[in-house]
């Protein structure tokens, strides 16, 4: 698979996935409440909500890194650094509430962040690959 493209295709899917999670979270956000938490607090929803709409904000800024290969090395470290700390926050948040998450919670959270990680690790690939250019934090 030629460089660029492996690092078109990562960005594609995570956009993909980022906007249909992100979607799913605005418009569903009661629903996955009950589905995340045995007792959810009244302003869990409107959290998801806007997790939902940042996640398709995320969503497009992938698709226009995507198109762009001249802007995909330059930022697609920041992307991966995103995709770290999503899952190192789902961890945190499994331990801190783990009491509080219903099994098909806890189920949701590993796979999401299982994606999510698998994405910084083809992303990761995707950005040793590509050459380096001038001003990238990845040059040396």
């Amino acid at each position: 698979m030629p460089r660029k493209s492996l690092a078109r295709r990562a960005l594609t899917a995570n956009a993909v996935f980022s906007g249909v999670s992100g979607l799913a979270l605005a418009t569903l956000a009661p629903f996955w409440a009950e589905v995340l938490l045995q007792s959810p607090p009244v302003w869990l929803s409107p959290a998801l909500r806007v997790l939902g709409g940042g996640l398709v904000s995320f969503a497009a800024v992938l698709v226009w890194l995507a198109a762009a290969p001249e802007r995909t090395a330059r930022w697609t470290q920041l992307v991966i650094w995103a995709d770290l700390a999503w899952v190192a926050m789902t961890v945190v948040l499994l331990v801190i509430l783990w009491a509080q998450f219903t099994g098909a919670g806890i189920t949701l959270l590993i796979a999401v962040a299982a994606v999510v990680a698998v994405f910084g690790m083809l992303q990761q690939r995707s950005l040793r690959r590509l050459p380096a250019q001038p001003g990238d934090a990845t040059a040396s």
